[in-house]
């Protein structure tokens, strides 16, 4: 059995590419940009995701430090892990649960 969700990359007529996230359940587009971010907790731009775990609406993703840190805010609670060049040289997993998304 499937997930709750889709996350799809695309471009408009003029290429300029953008994300959306789709909910399968109601039918709906719960949003859509060139970037997805969550600013409120953990104040991050969403990177890409080269997995996902389909029934728990979980999408996996492994970055270096240096590409992460191209994502993460210095409000964010995770910039601390990124500070110096052993951080920024580790591999760090990224994921994202969308089963308490409001909509």
């Amino acid at each position: 059995m499937g997930g709750d969700f889709i996350i799809f990359d695309s471009f408009d007529a003029a290429f300029t590419q953008f994300s959306t996230v789709y909910n399968k359940v109601s039918g709906k587009v719960i949003g859509n940009g060139r970037f997805l971010k969550e600013s409120k907790n953990y104040h991050l731009l969403f990177p890409f995701f080269l997995t996902v775990d389909a029934p728990a609406n979980r999408y996996i993703s492994v970055l270096e430090g240096y590409i992460l840190r191209h994502y993460v805010n210095e409000a964010s609670p995770f910039y601390q892990f990124l500070t110096n060049e052993d951080d920024l040289e580790a591999q760090y997993l990224v994921e994202m649960i969308l089963d308490s998304l409001k909509q």
